[in-house]
């Protein structure tokens, strides 16, 4: 979320919004999405925080989605797959110039802008920690879980295009 952040601000964005899955929002990723976004928007004015859109095309109709673009105006919205593509087109608007989008996990092969999670290195290293443990001849559940964190790099697509000064 903080890469996706300042990527936004860092191209001329003003007001940013997110939209997350239902599914996602009760606890997903341990919530680290939600925090992220509510910790960001801490950086900004008062004036330019907005509340995150609960949500998705899959299950969510387009008029709840509608009137929470109309009372808040984002000019950008960070996803979670960029599903939401499909509502800007619904609603007839210019993407990505009228509302851009910045993938918190770019789906492979698209023209998103966004977080690469590096799933191949995610898929090595969990190999590498399954050969570790059988190794070391380690079984169930261990008494002091671990947590491997592998960090997402930026990913360069068409959806979060920089803004002129005028646009701020």
């Amino acid at each position: 979320m903080d890469q996706a952040f300042s990527q936004a601000l860092n191209r001329g964005y003003r007001r940013i919004g997110f939209c997350l899955p239902e599914n996602a929002s009760k606890g997903g990723v341990d919530a680290n999405w939600m925090a992220g976004y509510l910790i960001a928007q801490m950086q900004l004015p008062k004036s330019r925080c907005l509340p995150a859109f609960i949500g998705s095309p899959k299950s969510t109709d387009l008029k709840a989605f509608k009137k929470w673009y109309d009372r808040w105006k984002p000019d950008v919205l960070v996803t979670l797959l960029g599903e939401e593509r499909m509502w800007i087109e619904q609603m007839g608007m210019n993407y990505p110039s009228e509302l851009a989008l910045v993938c918190l996990n770019c789906p492979t092969n698209s023209d998103y802008s966004g977080i690469n999670e590096n799933n191949r290195f995610v898929g090595e290293t969990v190999a590498d920690h399954v050969i570790n443990l059988v190794t070391r001849n380690e079984r169930g559940l261990p008494r002091y879980p671990k947590v491997i964190l592998t960090e997402g790099c930026w990913q360069e697509g068409e959806s979060l295009p920089g803004r002129s000064v005028s646009a701020k």
